[in-house]
């Protein structure tokens, strides 16, 4: 009879998740440890248990928490010397599985904390806990004294003038808690109580065994990722950081010179938002109606919103919960509106893309974006700072400059999946005759610009990649001609032959629109399940659908990558929407270009998937410096 695998829950309390890597805390970063296997009482440990807690986990045969790829994996390995990798490899991660039974909404339904331990557990008809880490923390951090109208901050004894806010109290005393205090102790059990509890009923939940285990590997590799940091030329985010805070004064000025904004408050004195007061609104409001675009973004309480999505060339979701287009996308026909949107995005920060880079360079000159799959279709974002709406080329595409590793010997190689979105479609749907575009040797775009237009060159080939992703993704003809600036007549040529040509694409889009809204679940081809709004499975079911698809196929060819050589790991340092980014030793170049190649380079559903590899180059944005 075979031995039963023993699987040991476990659970970590720590300083504040924002210092993971800043390393700014006080004293160690973790603080308390637990584990539980079965119906055992569970074990905590204090501080200096922490080998002991490590070599726990390392003799279990599996492992799982909750959150414990994005968290409590990476916290190990970087303060208490585990193995990252060994450790994820026997993983089961419990608010990963629950994201796979239970789709996040194709608009960001769920509100904040759904995927939650406690949250989960409450649904699942857990009794949850009753000590709060809040209030525990409140304690042991900073106190609020009054003398009358006056509020000091007391810290360590020292009384400051001024009152610290609730969070950074909250903050400084998660770091301060002693490990052997019964409530904090009390707390970690309850967490374990509840780990184990929603552990039982997600793996009851849990209808595709091999795709959940696949994503168990997944999800290492993403967090692998953000536990490598990135390094980042300090040097040249200083100089990159210094002009971008003369354009936004820049546009600032602009603001109250071009467009009448009042650089002051009401009372007169100096206005740090200027485009936020009363005064700067009103004419922003008549600057924007002057310029021919009367319907404003507006938020909750009816004020013009100016932040980076509503003044955007992308969508937003306003104050009744509906996604329309931003400014830049509604009037990107009135190059004065887009003007005002641009400065707008200078002014207010919204396009400071360095300064969001410099808040997350640690002391050791990295950055660690974390990595999830919290978009309905699970594709990859990466967050703090913002990595994926980083652009290859043009002003976005400079700002990869600053991600370089050169110092440590270390060059930048990247690899993009060729066209992932139409094959992953053409895949999907199984047109033929649409499948043999993708045929090697093959250009999709200008095969189809023949088709469409008859002719066979640069102009037809760009007008066609942007009615394809467009068409393909649900959007109108109407929809397609005014957001890349095509004529209508054209574009509906254009889709009139598309119909004609690839019927059974166009039959199997009709399905999926169906089936989206009739509120059903939709299956990416991989087994991922995704949720479309009824109301919207017109654009968002084969949006969806595509975007599932190639999140899969980049995934597949990850786990190919990792395989084939193990090793890899340390180098990962991105995934940007369809290319994979690596830093590696500059005397291992040829080795790791190959290795994507081959890793990058597959068969899926009778199509072939193929991939570019970049020339190698000191950072990232050399990738591309010759195209």
């Amino acid at each position: 009879m075979a031995e039963k695998k023993v699987a040991v829950g476990f659970d970590i309390e720590t300083a504040s998740a924002e210092e993971l890597y800043s390393g700014t805390h006080e004293g160690p970063f973790i603080r308390l440890m637990g584990t539980k296997h079965g119906d055992w009482p569970e074990a905590i440990g204090g501080l200096g248990t922490e080998d002991k807690f490590v070599a726990a986990l390392n003799d279990a045969d599996a492992i799982y928490g909750h959150n414990i790829f994005r968290f409590d994996l990476p916290a190990l390995a970087r303060h208490a010397g585990a193995d990252y990798d060994e450790l994820a490899a026997k993983a089961w991660d419990t608010a990963v599985l629950a994201r796979l039974i239970d789709p996040p909404g194709a608009k960001g339904e769920n509100p904040p904390g759904y995927y939650g331990l406690d949250a989960l557990a409450q649904r699942y008809g857990h009794a949850g806990k009753s000590d709060d880490l809040e209030a525990l923390a409140l304690r042991w951090g900073p106190q609020i004294e009054r003398e009358g109208r006056k509020v000091f901050t007391v810290d360590r004894g020292v009384r400051t003038p001024g009152q610290m806010s609730k969070a950074q109290r909250f903050k400084l005393g998660l770091e301060r808690i002693p490990a052997d205090d019964l409530e904090y102790r009390d707390y970690l059990r309850g967490d374990l109580e509840a780990t184990a509890f929603v552990r039982k009923e997600v793996f009851s939940r849990v209808s595709n065994w091999a795709y959940a285990k696949r994503e168990m590997k997944v999800a290492a590799i993403q967090n692998r990722m953000t536990l490598n940091g990135w390094g980042v030329n300090r040097e040249l985010l200083a100089e990159r950081r210094t002009r971008e805070d003369a354009r936004r004064s820049a546009a600032v000025e602009i603001l109250a010179d071009r467009y009448g904004v009042p650089l002051t408050k009401a009372d007169g004195k100096p206005s740090d938002a200027p485009w936020a007061t009363l005064g700067g609104r009103a004419a922003l409001e008549a600057a924007f109606e002057a310029e021919g675009a009367p319907f404003l973004p507006r938020t909750g309480t009816g004020a013009l919103a100016v932040g980076k999505d509503p003044m955007g060339d992308g969508f937003w979701v306003n104050a009744e919960g509906k996604r329309v287009p931003g400014m830049k996308r509604a009037y990107g026909h009135l190059p004065t509106v887009v003007a005002l949107c641009d400065v707008l995005a200078d002014a207010t920060g919204a396009s400071a893309k360095y300064a969001e880079i410099e808040r997350y360079v640690t002391a050791e000159g990295r950055v660690h974006a974390g990595i999830g799959e919290d978009q309905a279709s699970g594709r990859f974002g990466m967050t703090k700072p913002s990595v994926t709406n980083i652009g290859k080329r043009g002003d976005k595409g400079e700002q990869r400059a600053v991600f370089d590793e050169s110092e440590q010997g270390r060059v930048h190689i990247a690899c993009d999946l060729a066209q992932v979105d139409m094959r992953a479609i053409a895949g999907l749907s199984q047109d033929r005759a649409y499948m043999a575009l993708f045929e090697p040797g093959r250009d999709a775009h200008m095969d189809m610009a023949e088709v469409y237009f008859g002719e066979r060159t640069k102009t037809a080939r760009y007008r066609t990649k942007a009615i394809n992703h467009g068409l393909n993704y649900g959007q109108s003809a109407q929809a397609v001609a005014s957001r890349n600036g095509l004529p209508l007549e054209l574009v509906q040529a254009a889709s009139q032959e598309r119909a004609r040509a690839y019927p059974r694409l166009i039959e199997w889009t009709r399905e999926v629109r169906e089936l989206g809204a009739a509120g059903q679940l939709l299956d990416n081809g991989f087994g991922r399940l995704m949720r479309c709004d009824p109301q919207r499975a017109y654009t968002q079911a084969p949006a969806l659908m595509g975007q599932g698809a190639a999140r899969d196929l980049m995934c597949a060819a990850l786990l190919r990558l990792v395989e084939a050589e193990p090793t890899v790991t340390q180098y990962l340092r991105a995934v940007v929407h369809d290319e994979l980014v690596l830093a590696v030793p500059e005397a291992e170049v040829d080795r790791w270009s190959a290795a994507l190649e081959s890793a990058f380079t597959f068969e899926w559903k009778g199509l072939p998937i193929l991939c570019d590899v970049s020339p190698p180059g000191l950072s990232w944005h050399d990738c591309y410096a010759g195209e």
